[in-house]
């Protein structure tokens, strides 16, 4: 399989901050030719992520397909906000598939049901991440901020924007170091 970008699958824009917004589920395209992605099976007690599997198991194995309402929009205004308060750019990186035909934040094989389309779009998606996190490495010895975002989806048409989640990795003898922050009660609806 030849794994090439493609522009409509992820957004990405160089930066030249050591800030690096991602969004993972806020995409809306949704190829024919992929498949939609439903809950794994549990086979000799292992999830396996297979179409057409069964029987599915909702509990041990269960896969969310609801966009996070909004979350690429917010990734985008806040990309837009630092560039106009700063005159600088931060690095973007949004996947731009709806999460029923891919996860971008899994790993491979939930994220892609063994659709090669889907890994593709996956490896793209994470392959610009580590291209900005490389960039901003090389340039910034303090290292940098990733910030990712997400929301909560839900059924009946309305959303909440539970947390944005920070990574904050510190650039020490070519290792990047993390940690992981919340901010609680950052809601928002819309109906």
């Amino acid at each position: 399989m030849t794994l090439s970008f493609r522009a409509q699958d992820v957004t990405y824009v160089p930066g030249d901050l050591n800030l690096i917004i991602t969004a993972p589920h806020g995409g809306y395209t949704t190829p024919a030719n992929v498949p939609d992605r439903h809950h794994g099976c549990v086979v000799n007690n292992t999830c396996v992520f297979q179409y057409g599997c069964t029987p599915q198991d909702a509990t041990n194995c269960r896969v969310v397909t609801l966009r996070d309402q909004y979350t690429k929009e917010i990734a985008e205004l806040f990309f837009d906000i630092v560039k106009n308060k700063t005159g600088r750019t931060p690095y973007l990186v949004t996947c731009n598939w709806a999460r029923i035909k891919l996860d971008a934040n899994r790993e491979i094989n939930e994220a892609a049901f063994g659709n090669n389309e889907s890994q593709r779009v996956h490896y793209d998606f994470h392959q610009r991440i580590k291209q900005a996190r490389e960039a901003v490495e090389s340039q910034y010895s303090q290292g940098g901020l990733l910030i990712d975002v997400h929301g909560h989806a839900h059924a009946n048409n309305w959303f909440e924007l539970v947390s944005f989640s920070f990574s904050i990795h510190f650039s020490f003898r070519s290792h990047w170091w993390s940690t992981h922050i919340q901010i609680p009660n950052a809601h928002s609806h819309s109906r």
